[in-house]
């Protein structure tokens, strides 16, 4: 029985699992929160209308006490960021949130605005001020101890699930692979979300996250 899905429906040959919005933490857990900033500052407010049509890409890493920015870096599937920075290129219907979660006697605010500088572009990062939903979130996907890492692909729509971790990516890169696939480049998508990333319009009241220095 997963924590998910609170049961059992997954198909073997494609790794894919069924799950309802109301018994999914991870969704519960991002539309409950203030906001969700993107790597590059701007903050996005989400709710159950705006991710019913979505994919939304789980990413979630617990970080070794031990020299953690050489840890985390050697450990980002490099693979998967390029995948899903091509992704938000093609697609309206895609998001990534990374989630890291590292013992409270380490500095996990500064970690978190690394990750923000290394994870792909556009994508959003869970803020360390939400420790207890960061927490939830990685207990849900069985992210229980250092250097363990997970994914979860989420169809919000259809309720559909596929997982991923270090060691079987595959089933969850084919799955990003056919999206991209069934996709084509809309260059002017394309272009707002790059001059957006370059100069992004960040109201007074809010302040940026992910300050540049």
């Amino acid at each position: 029985m997963n924590g998910m899905s609170g049961y059992p429906s997954k198909k073997q040959e494609t790794g894919e699992e069924h799950v309802s919005f109301d018994s999914s933490p991870l969704l519960s857990c991002i539309c409950e929160m203030d906001y969700l900033p993107r790597t590059f500052g701007e903050k996005v407010k989400f709710d159950r209308e705006t991710l019913s049509r979505k994919y939304i890409l789980f990413y979630c890493f617990f970080q070794p006490p031990r020299h953690p920015f050489a840890v985390l870096r050697s450990c980002h599937p490099i693979s998967l960021f390029k995948l899903c920075t091509d992704l938000y290129s093609v697609r309206d219907d895609f998001e990534m949130v990374s989630i890291v979660r590292m013992s409270e006697e380490h500095d996990c605010e500064e970690l978190i605005k690394w990750l923000a500088f290394s994870a792909p572009t556009y994508s959003l990062v869970v803020p360390a001020e939400e420790s207890h939903r960061r927490n939830v979130m990685c207990e849900c996907l069985d992210v229980l101890y250092p250097g363990s890492l997970k994914c979860l692909l989420v169809n919000v729509e259809k309720g559909i699930v596929v997982h991923g971790g270090l060691d079987s990516m595959s089933c969850l890169t084919e799955h990003l692979q056919k999206l991209q696939k069934e996709s084509s480049l809309d260059w002017l998508r394309s272009s707002e979300r790059v001059f957006k990333m370059l100069w992004p319009v960040i109201p007074e009241e809010q302040e940026n996250p992910f300050p540049l220095g």
